[in-house]
């Protein structure tokens, strides 16, 4: 299935991993990094994933939560003060809360209303800065607290005011308190000497004219989207992040209890039901009805990731490609296998999965 999907653009690269009760237990890939050297994609290869980054904001802040370095309720400009040089479109609202840009539901915008938002360009070193200064430019889309809107300004927003809780840069915080106990050492919000030979080189096939380097230029240079979707990985590593999503642990980067008080708490949805976001993470319910899937999507210019699972099934996906704008569509494709392997869903086969890795 994955193959049939690649081929619709043949272009790029992808890798894709099996998880089956925290174990990665099948690996494929497909294409190469750099078409024009043919260097074949594996395992091992390196990929922007885009908003799958979120997924780590906010396990720093559920850390800081147990921590008692804040609350979930606690208002942002507690922290980061700079939060209201956004022009106060309602003012008799009260101050947002951390709860309300992790659920997406601060009514903040995706973006600065700025054209072609020139601050989400830069070295992870100055993210903050270049927050700060898109901040002027931005606008409330709806009185804070009253709907469900999807906001990469917000999770920058909040990705500031844990830096400044936590007393730690937010590249030193994710590094030593969640990457590293991980064990995810091919996961970066640089492209190091040690990764830049596995780096896929990312190809926009869409319809927008941009600079075919472009992609690579993001590497790296993500500017206040960095806690937003700055981090490069691969499947092995994600693979890591999965397994303790699905509760094995390690107890040390978050305790199994307040992990899945997370998953079980406050979900902002659309009215349909049918997509809504938590503390860090996304949750879709599948086309029947019949299953919701836990984790994350990522999108760039040239890269897209899929990151699902399914907790009653201890099963999950992760679906990196070096391509965007094209035809080939692995979010849907992933959440179509795991409800196929899902005996509940409709259409579910049941079958169990057959080790290969």
């Amino acid at each position: 299935m994955f193959n049939q999907e690649f081929t619709k653009d043949k272009a790029g690269a992808l890798t894709v991993g099996l998880i089956k009760e925290g174990r990665l237990v099948w690996t494929k890939s497909y294409g190469f990094i750099d078409q024009r050297h043919n260097i074949p994609a594996t395992e091992t290869t390196v990929y922007g994933i885009g908003s799958v980054t979120k997924i780590f904001t906010g396990l720093m802040l559920l850390q800081l939560v147990d921590r008692g370095k804040v609350h979930l309720t606690d208002p942002v400009e507690r922290y980061f003060p700079e939060i209201n040089l956004i022009p106060r479109k309602y003012p008799w609202s009260p101050p947002i809360t951390l709860i309300q840009l992790a659920t997406m539901s601060a009514g903040l915008p995706a973006t600065t209303s700025t054209v072609g938002d020139p601050y989400a360009m830069g070295p992870p070193s100055e993210w903050q800065k270049q927050l700060i200064a898109a901040l002027p430019r931005t606008a409330y889309a709806y009185e804070p607290g009253t709907r469900r809107l999807y906001s990469n300004i917000s999770y920058s927003i909040l990705g500031a005011a844990l830096e400044r809780a936590a007393g730690r840069l937010y590249l030193d915080y994710i590094q030593e308190e969640i990457l590293k106990p991980l064990g995810m050492t091919s996961t970066s919000f640089f492209v190091t000497p040690d990764l830049a030979p596995r780096v896929a080189k990312g190809y926009y096939l869409g319809e927008e004219k941009i600079d075919p380097d472009f992609p690579q230029q993001q590497n790296g240079h993500q500017g206040y989207w960095t806690p937003v979707g700055g981090l490069l990985s691969t499947v092995p590593d994600l693979a890591k992040l999965m397994r303790f999503q699905l509760g094995y642990g390690p107890d040390s980067v978050l305790k199994p209890e307040i992990l899945e008080s997370a998953f079980t708490g406050l979900v902002a949805s659309d009215a349909d039901l049918l997509y809504g976001d938590g503390v860090g993470f996304s949750a879709v319910r599948n086309e029947d009805g019949h299953m919701v899937v836990l984790g994350h999507g990522g999108l760039r210019r040239g890269y897209v990731a899929a990151y699902e699972f399914d907790e009653s099934t201890k099963t999950g996906i992760i679906a990196l490609s070096s391509t965007s704008g094209g035809n080939g569509e692995y979010k849907p494709l992933v959440r179509r296998i795991l409800s196929m392997l899902n005996p509940n869903s409709r259409g579910g086969t049941g079958q169990p999965l057959q080790e290969n890795h």
